[in-house]
Formats: C-alpha cells, structure tokens, sequence
C-alpha cells in the first residue's frame, strides 16, 4: 500500500510539472494568435475533457508526457523565431518552476548559523570522533571558516563517505579531529553527513538577494549534473562543492518536510527541462533541431531535413559513444 501512495504521489508531482511544462507552449502560441485544439496531460485515451474558448484540456490514460496540439496552417506561417520561442517555452517554464522553489527552500531555511556545536546528532560521525558541544570551528581540512558556516556545510555535504579535518577551538585550545563523514540519500543524489547541529545565530537573516543568488548557482549547478548524468558530457568537477545549502536536512520537522518536498518537485523540474533540450525527435531539443535546419536550408522538402536531421543524430549518438569508451580507456 505504501509503495502504491509513493508511486500515485511521484506521479502527481510529474503530471504537475507536465503541466506547468506543457503551458509555456500553450502561453507563447497564445501571445502569437496561434489556435491549439488540444492542451493534454498524459497520451492515450482521455479521462477528463473539458472545452474552454478554442481548445479542449484533457488528462489522459498515460501520465508520462503531454502536448498541446497547434494548428498546422497557424504554424505553418510562423516565422522562424516564434517557433523557436514556442518550442523552447517549456524548457523556459521547467526552469523558472525550478528555481521559484529553490527560491522558497532559501528562504524557509534563511536562518544563518555560528561555527559552534550547539549538539551532536546520537552515534554521527561527530559524535564518534568526540566533537563536544561548544567547540568553535575554525577551519575545516585547510579552509578557514571564520564566520562562513555557509561554507563549512556545503564542504561537509561535498564529501560523502570522506575524511575530513575539523580543526576547533575547545575553550582556547586548538585540536585537529578527523572526522570520517557518512552519506545521507536526498532526492536526486547523496551528500556528505556529520550530525553537526550548529548554534542559530538569531541576529542575522539572509537578504533576498543573496536567496535569488543562491537559488540561481543552485540551479546551474543541478542543470549541469543532470545534463551529465544523461549525457556523460561536460562532468562537474570531482569534489566540486555543492552550491545548495542543506542544512534543513539535519532538522525532523515540518520545515524539513515541505523543503524536501519542493526541492524533489524542483529537481523532476530540471530533469524534465534538461531531457527536453536534447535533440531527440519528439522532444523539444529535436523540434528545434528541425525547424533550424528548415529555416538555413530555405524550405526544402521535409523529407531531405529529417534526412540531414536523422545523419546530425547519428554523429551525435557516435560522439557521445567514442566518448565514454575514451573514458573507460582512461579509467582503466
């Protein structure tokens, strides 16, 4: 039963972002008087139908994609650009979704910390390495922390399964403890785990635009992640620090909940808009593709620009192929 609740609840999630996804195609063929006689969450036979103005919006029996239906005469006297625009609005709206609720996770959790233990998690790897409650931390493995607890807990969260040095202050003696950090499951990948509880430190907030900066590096950085893990092209950095800020992780509350909760929703977001830009056809990538190679080659037959289209995918597909056996090479 349980499994059962997961899989209606990730599909409800999926079928959102579909939505959202799915109407920033609907919303640019509007801005450019296009008719769209179907707007459809899911393939197959519809569930729910329901007319409004010129166009029908249905759920349908499969919730693993969606469409919406354009008039071919509207799109057939569209210049170049509003095609463009129109095929790549979704991709803009799986974006902008996704860092409206790393937004929102930023600022639910915008509540700044000191580098001083206030407690240790029961049996953390903190607690086995015998970190005390008000030990000030000062640098940790050569980075100096100062006052940048930010730092600190995105290196800890960078390093799963790692050893690091903490070096701390323990009433005006300096120690250096490692600390072999355990890994903590989060939707989308893991990080590295302490069990470290920081001091709040109640006198500062973090401003607005340093969320809308934060949220922003937290986005790119997910986008080139998952752009990675789908195309083993442009990998991250090894021990790269993640950009996003966890520390709600370590909480057992409401709070944490309903962050996990967006960051998931956030993260289905940018995994949708990266796997679109591929081009693939069918996908938004590969619409794109087409209507580029229409427009440089001056309205030739449509079967000679799948045909030019079809030879782009093979080299692509053959680059990516002698690149991961390149990577093998090496790894070997």
């Amino acid at each position: 039963m349980q499994k059962l609740l997961k899989i209606a609840f990730y599909l409800l999630i999926l079928s959102f972002v579909i939505c959202f996804h799915e109407m920033g195609h609907f919303v640019a063929c509007k801005i450019f008087s296009m008719r769209t006689p179907v707007f459809s969450i899911g393939f197959g036979t519809p569930i729910v139908q329901k007319k409004i103005g010129q166009t029908t919006f249905q759920i349908a029996l499969l919730p693993l994609g969606g469409y919406v239906s354009i008039n071919a005469t509207d799109l057939a006297k569209a210049a170049y650009w509003q095609k463009m625009i129109i095929t790549l609005a979704g991709i803009f709206n799986n974006f902008l979704l996704a860092y409206f609720l790393l937004i929102l996770i930023f600022f639910f959790n915008r509540t700044r910390f000191k580098p001083i233990i206030r407690r240790l998690k029961k049996g953390s790897p903190a607690a086995q390495a015998q970190l005390q409650p008000g030990d000030r931390i000062v640098r940790i493995n050569t980075i100096l922390i100062d006052s940048n607890t930010e730092l600190l807990l995105q290196t800890i969260q960078a390093h799963p399964e790692e050893e690091i040095t903490l070096t701390i202050d323990r009433n005006g003696t300096i120690i250096d403890v490692p600390l072999k950090l355990s890994m903590l499951g989060i939707p989308g990948g893991s990080i590295g785990y302490a069990g470290i509880v920081l001091e709040k430190d109640l006198t500062q907030k973090i401003s607005l635009y340093t969320i809308a900066k934060q949220a922003l590096s937290t986005l790119l950085g997910l986008m080139q992640k998952t752009f990675f893990l789908i195309t083993g092209i442009f990998k991250p950095k090894r021990n790269s620090t993640n950009p996003m800020n966890l520390a709600f992780l370590a909480q057992k509350n409401l709070q944490k909940k309903i962050s996990l909760v967006l960051f998931f929703i956030a993260l289905i977001s940018i995994e949708l808009g990266v796997f679109n830009v591929l081009p693939i056809p069918m996908l938004d990538g590969g619409q794109a593709v087409f209507y580029t190679l229409e427009a440089l080659t001056g309205g030739i037959s449509e079967t000679i620009i799948n045909l030019i289209y079809v030879v782009l995918l093979i080299i692509f597909v053959l680059y990516l192929n002698r690149r991961q056996q390149h990577k093998n090479e090496f790894s070997s």
